[in-house]
C-alpha cells in the first residue's frame, strides 16, 4: 500500500485542494477520488515514496458513469451496456 496526494478541484470550488489517500497503485489512487462524488476534477496524482507525478486535469464524472455499469459479484466482473436506437 503506498501514499498518494491527489490534487482535485472540488464541486463549485476554483481553488484546488490535495488529499491523502491510500491505493496499492496509481490506478486505484485514481478509482479512490472518483468515488468521491464532491470531487469534480482530478489534477494529478503524486505517489510520496519517490514522488512520480501523474498529470491529468480530467473531469471524474465521466468515469464515475463508466464505474457505475460494472459490477462485481463473488470475484467476477460483468458491465452493463445499453444500446439506444436513433
Amino acid at each position: 500500500m503506498h501514499d498518494f496526494i491527489a490534487t482535485v478541484l472540488m464541486n463549485n470550488e476554483t481553488e484546488k485542494r490535495e488529499l491523502l489517500t491510500f491505493a496499492d497503485s496509481p490506478e486505484e489512487a485514481i478509482d479512490n477520488m472518483v468515488l468521491l462524488e464532491t470531487v469534480r476534477v482530478l489534477c494529478q496524482i503524486k505517489r510520496i515514496k519517490d514522488s512520480k507525478v501523474w498529470d491529468f486535469d480530467e473531469e471524474l464524472q465521466p468515469l464515475r458513469e463508466i464505474r457505475r455499469m460494472v459490477r462485481e459479484s463473488a470475484g467476477e466482473v460483468s458491465m452493463r451496456l445499453s444500446f439506444k436506437e436513433e
